[in-house]
């Protein structure tokens, strides 16, 4: 029986799900990146500036969706050498607007808070923000609890280590490409990170993304917008229909790269995509399998048989110019029961 990976109908959405404008650090009035971001093919955007939940409603057309979003941080130290806590937090219904890790007097850095009156809060509230495994995993299930999709944002940029987020408990998933980390000249692959969750039997999904702010010209190197994306696929565009497949799974991740078609079926996975110099499948044990092509050739498919006792598998393809696609992973036993 045939196991659609990717829904077997639907449309493609590019999504950007990290992004800052002029509210917090970035340059870029919300109208400008939707302008920006709209003309370059993308459906949906998060404009996640930092620690305020702004919603942007009046953004959205027949065309485009704005997704109620922000970005919360955790610090052990302001300092070079100190690890650091990013996560996204996107919520799930359009008409939830109220942040419920809001603190009255902590947490808005100094140019934020100016625009701390456009949050929707309980002005009593004074969540703290303690940077622990206990404290991220408190955040991490408050915001879960009230409706929210959330992100761990960079990992290598943020000097955490797997003894640290290897504790953290609840996020839906992690950011394996970050443009923004790539543009500034910080690691850009966290795939590794991805796999010690996947190896612990975290089940989460991973999405690229900008976490662009803009102060660059987009005719420089260093202009950090349309590097990173995911691409839904959905019905329509509904906020409900799109966070649905966001909780779902139903998309994949890229820097350019594209998949058209991913399906299980008799022990095998298949796969087409753009023109492909590599198409990889990784599991959490030591087996993978590799398709290619000759030298200056491009291959557009790939079947890998899937084992029954490898732990989980995710599929990578390399494209044109350095462009990737990640799947989210599968566990085998789970669809060996669908």
């Amino acid at each position: 029986m045939k196991k659609y990976l990717l829904p077997e109908s639907g449309n493609f959405y590019k999504a950007n799900l990290h992004c800052h404008s002029n509210i917090s650090d970035g340059k870029k009035t919300p109208e400008e990146l939707k302008e920006m971001y709209k003309s370059h093919g993308y459906s949906v955007l998060a404009i996640t500036d930092h620690n305020l939940l702004v919603p942007h409603p009046e953004l959205n057309d027949s065309e485009f969706l704005t997704l109620n979003g922000y970005e919360l941080n955790m610090n052990e130290a302001y300092t070079n050498h100190s690890s650091k806590l990013h996560i996204c937090a996107i919520a799930l219904e359009q008409d939830n607007i109220t942040d419920p890790c809001w603190h009255k007097s902590k947490y808005i850095y100094t140019e934020e808070r100016a625009m701390g009156h456009l949050v929707k809060k309980d002005e009593n509230n004074e969540f703290e923000r303690i940077y622990t495994p206990f404290g991220v995993n408190k955040m991490i299930g408050t915001l879960r609890e009230n409706g929210f999709f959330v992100t761990y944002n960079h990992p290598s940029w943020s000097l955490e280590n797997i003894e640290k987020f290897g504790q953290y408990e609840g996020m839906n998933a992690i950011e394996v490409y970050n443009n923004g980390c790539f543009i500034d000249g910080y690691h850009d692959n966290d795939i590794y990170c991805y796999d010690e969750f996947l190896r612990k039997r975290k089940r989460v999904f991973c999405v690229a993304a900008d976490d662009n702010h803009n102060s660059f010209p987009p005719e420089s190197r260093k202009f950090d917008s349309f590097g990173g994306f995911i691409v839904i696929k959905a019905p329509k565009l509904e906020y409900r229909t799109i966070t649905k497949a966001l909780e779902n799974g139903e998309f994949y991740a890229s820097t350019g790269a594209e998949i058209y078609d991913y399906y299980y079926e008799d022990g095998k996975v298949h796969i087409t995509c753009s023109d492909a110099e590599h198409i990889i499948l990784s599991s959490g044990v030591r087996y993978s399998r590799h398709a290619c092509g000759n030298v200056d050739e491009y291959i557009n498919e790939a079947v890998f048989d899937v084992p029954n006792d490898i732990e989980y598998f995710r599929v990578t393809v390399y494209g044109k110019n350095g462009k990737k696609a990640w799947t989210n992973a599968i566990y085998v036993e789970e669809i060996t029961r669908w």
